[in-house]
């Protein structure tokens, strides 16, 4: 899954000189890099355009309606790790468990 052929280019946002193959933080500005080239699509399924539900992994017709089967690329790498969002994460957990127990204890002691 780390094979740099399928992995996106990533760049950051305020310095687009910055470039690297898969996500990191910026070194310069420390920003979440973003892809700069779309995810490359890794298989290949097939599905009913009426019904999207049916999936086979080759050509074929809907065992529903009948209708030719479209390809539609599938795409592993999608859960990656994005630094950003993880740095986003912690304050919310602060304010979902310290803060409601700083507030009891305000309350109680008044």
């Amino acid at each position: 899954m780390n094979d740099p052929a399928t992995q996106a280019i990533y760049t950051c946002p305020m310095h687009p000189e910055v470039g690297r193959a898969g996500p990191g933080v910026c070194p310069k500005c420390g920003m979440a890099m973003a892809p700069i080239s779309p995810m490359p699509l890794v298989g290949t399924e097939w599905t009913c355009p009426m019904h999207p539900e049916v999936v086979q992994d080759g050509p074929g017709s809907c065992l529903i309606c009948g209708m030719a089967l479209e390809q539609r690329g599938v795409n592993v790498l999608l859960e990656e790790d994005n630094p950003e969002l993880r740095g986003m994460s912690a304050p919310s957990w602060i304010a979902e468990t310290v803060l409601p127990i700083g507030l009891q204890q305000l309350l109680w002691l008044h």
